[in-house]
């Protein structure tokens, strides 16, 4: 008669805790992203254990990325309750309260830590998230996903600073600021009017230092017998040679000095042009009052 092989003992299944049913029921319906039904599942298994902290979290912490679910490192075997499916239906508020019990009930518990600062930064609550990640590194200093998720907070929270600055308007003026803009742009029109003038008087210094130079070059090759005659309203009177050296002399020290002060006077004028309180073009023609029928 032969010997029936030994037949092993079947293992009995484990039974799970009221809460973990209500559990795996959520985690089945979050698979099949039916966040609606688990949300009521994992709530069901928290009325059973009111400080299950997995529950609060799961509850809170899916993120749809492109049209993905983003899963924390640890979190891909199915331990998504309600926190995840709050943030899978972009309701973040309830998400970030999820996170907030979550973290409450297992103040070591990191992913509450992350699906917290997650919420918290879809709030635009910045300065938050990054201290509820510094507190996560505080209890695992070398968890990767930690640094990763503050690098990105940092990139999210200076994209929406330089959005919030390119969404804001130019500032309005008060009445008194309002006038005192326009006091300023008086004083620059002063100015510039000013400028405009000394540099025209310039031009013509310049052009009188030329035709009196080429003239002193011209006399200085001629005899001195030779007979000259200046200038004196509209007659010309006989002068001699050295008196006409001598005159034309003195006109071209003092266009020199008159060239100089008024070259000073230009750099002055150009120093304080762009020197003065609130100076700039563009505010000016953005702030001053607009014609009627304008632009």
């Amino acid at each position: 008669m032969e010997a029936k092989p030994e037949e092993k003992p079947t293992e009995p299944a484990t039974e799970l805790s009221p809460s973990d049913e209500w559990k795996k029921k959520g985690n089945d319906c979050f698979g099949n992203k039916d966040y609606n039904k688990a949300i009521e599942y994992y709530s069901e298994g928290l009325k059973v254990d009111a400080n299950n902290a997995v529950l609060y979290s799961n509850r809170r912490s899916v993120f749809p990325e492109s049209g993905l679910l983003f899963r924390f490192i640890d979190i891909v075997v199915h331990l998504q309750p309600t926190s995840a499916c709050y943030a899978a239906l972009k309701q973040w508020q309830k998400a970030y309260e999820d996170a907030v019990m979550s973290v409450s009930k297992d103040p070591k518990f990191i992913k509450g830590y992350l699906r917290l600062s997650t919420a918290q930064t879809e709030l635009q609550l910045f300065d938050d998230a990054e201290t509820t990640l510094k507190a996560a590194l505080s209890i695992e200093p070398e968890n990767e996903l930690i640094g990763r998720q503050l690098r990105g907070l940092k990139t999210k929270k200076a994209a929406a600073t330089a959005a919030a600055k390119a969404k804001k308007g130019p500032k309005k003026l008060d009445e008194a600021q309002m006038k005192e803009l326009m006091e300023l742009q008086d004083q620059i029109n002063t100015y510039n009017k000013d400028l405009r003038a000394v540099k025209l008087r310039l031009g013509s210094l310049q052009r009188e230092a030329r035709v009196n130079s080429v003239t002193a070059n011209h006399i200085q090759t001629l005899e001195s017998a030779t007979p000259m005659y200046r200038s004196v309203g509209k007659a010309f009177v006989l002068t001699p040679k050295t008196q006409i050296e001598d005159r034309l002399e003195k006109e071209i020290t003092e266009n020199t000095k008159t060239q100089r002060d008024l070259t000073d006077r230009q750099e002055f004028l150009e120093r304080r042009i762009h020197r003065c309180p609130g100076y700039s073009a563009s505010r000016i023609q953005f702030f001053a009052p607009r014609t009627p029928g304008g632009p």
